[in-house]
């Protein structure tokens, strides 16, 4: 992780400055997450080899940047509906899943204690048909809703958020995937409310195959 304090706005307050106490309150129980996405069949692209330069950005209020690594993940994605000339017209497929998984970092919130935010997993809930117009890669639509599986505090957490822009997966030169665009965090402070916090950043992930299988499909 190269940096590893973030500054987030909470939902219930604009930051004004950072708070460097950290404690966890016992008013936020566990939350359990729930499968939101499919496993990969044997006919589907499968993608769950990580680039180890994926990152997220997280755009702080004073316009600086800090910078998650992302150390894990998996993108499936069902056969294609077309063959490949049918690339310049667009193409849709089923994405079965699409999971970001973060390293652990820590947010300073202006009103509440920090939060430690650990094995943090980011998915978009799934089956959902994409569409690929040509040359832009398959686009996940505003709307969709990013769940947040998380350990914060040490306890478990899930929440979700919706996408208010669009997301891109496009075909890598070597046959992976590439995932790029908004990734928005639903996460809760250790306060007597737990109250809601949206940590939205931009993620550049990029996947392969774990083990050869041929083409990554068509487009």
């Amino acid at each position: 992780m190269r940096i590893g304090r973030l500054c987030a706005i909470a939902s219930f307050a604009s930051l004004a400055g950072c708070n460097s106490s950290s404690s966890s309150n016992a008013a936020c129980g566990d939350v359990a997450c729930t499968l939101i996405d499919r496993d990969p069949e044997p006919s589907d692209d499968d993608f769950d080899a990580v680039d180890p330069r994926s990152a997220v950005n997280f755009a702080l209020p004073d316009a600086q940047v800090s910078q998650v690594d992302v150390v894990g993940g998996e993108v499936v994605m069902g056969p294609p509906s077309c063959p490949m000339p049918a690339i310049e017209q667009g193409c849709t497929r089923t994405l079965k899943r699409l999971r970001i998984a973060i390293n652990r970092f820590f947010v300073e919130l202006d009103v509440a204690p920090e939060i430690e935010v650990d094995h943090a997993v980011v998915s978009v809930e799934a089956p959902l048909s994409v569409s690929s117009p040509a040359g832009l890669g398959y686009v996940v639509p505003v709307g969709t809703q990013v769940h947040t599986c998380a350990t914060i505090d040490g306890k478990a957490w899930h929440d979700t958020r919706a996408l208010a822009r669009e997301l891109f997966i496009g075909r890598q030169p070597s046959g992976g995937v590439n995932v790029d665009g908004p990734l928005p965090m639903a996460l809760r402070a250790s306060n007597a409310q737990c109250s809601p916090v949206t940590l939205t950043g931009d993620v550049l992930a990029a996947y392969d195959r774990s083990s050869p299988a041929g083409d990554a499909g068509s487009e």
